[in-house]
């Protein structure tokens, strides 16, 4: 202690130093730099996860973007699919169209060669009747000339039984 005198140092005055910044240090340690020490841990674990939830996001972002790629294949093959299969009824409902266009061109040809036909009997039964009344009007001038009563009738009935038969 004489020593501490010598160089002009006070024991006391020292010993309340070091026990007060042994205090200062005790409550800087407990209520500073523990705090600081657990905000600086938080905060690096904060970006420690913050770096960890980006690689995860990075690695989600390409699964998503293959996702949408497949799923982008997927609806471009059953597009085609559809396409296809629109493109197949097309022709099938073509095709029944065509055939019941023909089917229904066919009937309308019968029909009308049917109407025609019926026509043409009906006209050839006129013209028959028309020229059979002509011939038997002229048969009859010429039989009252040159034949008598009978042979005029006798040959009016051979002409009218044979003439429907010659005009066919």
């Amino acid at each position: 202690m004489e020593l501490l005198s010598v160089l002009g140092i006070n024991w006391q005055l020292l010993l309340a130093q070091i026990v007060n910044f042994t205090i200062l240090m005790v409550v800087l340690l407990y209520f500073v730099y523990r705090p600081i020490l657990r905000l600086v841990d938080k905060r690096r674990d904060t970006i420690k996860q913050s770096m960890e939830n980006a690689k995860d996001i990075e690695l989600q972002k390409r699964e998503l973007e293959q996702f949408k790629i497949d799923q982008m294949r997927k609806a471009d093959v059953e597009m085609q699919k559809l396409l296809e299969e629109g493109r197949k009824q097309a022709e099938v409902l073509k095709r029944d169209i065509l055939e019941k266009a023909q089917h229904e061109a066919g009937h309308l040809m019968e029909k009308t060669r049917q109407t025609i036909e019926a026509e043409r009997k009906k006209m050839l039964i006129e013209a028959q009747s028309s020229l059979a009344a002509f011939v038997v009007k002229l048969s009859q001038k010429l039989l009252e000339r040159e034949f008598s009563d009978q042979d005029q009738q006798r040959m009016l009935k051979t002409v009218e039984k044979d003439l429907p038969a010659l005009l066919r």
